[in-house]
């Protein structure tokens, strides 16, 4: 059904494919060592306020406010204002910054600082010690969330680099092949139709098995007949276990059969 190789891929899709593998290379790699960070950050604010609470000095007219933000009930940040005066009775204000995980403080709770005497403008609130472990959940939270979404980023970059690779290996040299159609899946997304999970069969080292490729919706496949229960597909030797499903309109390839190549 189809001419034989070699094929051109469109440098379109090369382009697109390498953009977006690149822009979630750099998303990805940045969300991973954000989250890195965070917690490294969070570790190190921790042992400090840790250490300055059990060597610090007790401060006396203790006063503080600020605001508080809730997220979804999740994450509550607190931005605190606080005023405390030190044993040579010098004033001193300065603010805090906590995060907590399905937790709170409470507006009646007890608060108390304390500050270092070698410089009394560093200060820990109580708060910070009693919640010590909600704080750790929060760090452990928010890294966790970064690093999820930068493998997801790494994922679909390892996705689209693989297919601009798997392109060309199909169409330098490859075998045509009919692949039995199991069923089609449709993806909504928000109840709109977008795409199609394909389930075939398809036989690797002498074993069938069944795999799936997600297509768009405007990608039509290649039938082998009017009955749609097979579809034409190209196997290169280099990726075997990755079958091209092929477009009804040959795309993204350019062979002898009539083609845009526009894109």
């Amino acid at each position: 059904m189809l001419s034989p190789r070699p094929y051109v891929v469109l440098p379109k899709f090369i382009a697109k494919n390498l953009i977006i593998a690149a822009l979630c290379l750099l998303g990805g790699l940045g969300s991973v060592a954000g989250g890195v960070w965070w917690i490294v950050h969070v570790a190190h604010q921790v042992a400090r306020d840790q250490q300055l609470w059990a060597s610090g000095h007790d401060a006396y007219g203790v006063r503080v406010g600020g605001t508080s933000t809730s997220h979804s009930f999740v994450i509550n940040d607190y931005e605190l204002d606080v005023h405390y005066v030190d044993a040579e009775e010098r004033p001193h204000d300065g603010k805090a910054k906590l995060a907590l995980l399905f937790s709170s403080i409470d507006d009646h709770e007890a608060v108390d600082v304390k500050y270092d005497a070698a410089a009394p403008d560093r200060f820990v609130v109580s708060w910070a010690v009693t919640h010590l472990p909600a704080r750790w959940a929060c760090a452990a939270f928010i890294s966790l969330f970064a690093a999820l979404i930068g493998l997801g980023l790494l994922a679909v970059a390892t996705r689209r680099f693989r297919a601009v690779t798997d392109a060309r290996r199909v169409a330098e040299r490859s075998d045509e092949v009919q692949l039995e159609l199991v069923s089609v899946t449709p993806v909504l997304v928000k109840g709109k139709h977008s795409a199609n999970i394909i389930h075939f069969r398809h036989i690797i080292g002498g074993r069938e098995q069944e795999l799936k490729q997600r297509l768009l919706v405007a990608e039509q496949l290649m039938y082998t007949s009017d009955a749609r229960t097979h579809v034409v597909a190209l196997v290169s030797a280099h990726c075997p276990q990755r079958p091209w499903l092929m477009r009804a309109d040959h795309r993204p390839f350019v062979g002898s059969w009539p083609l845009d190549p526009s894109g």
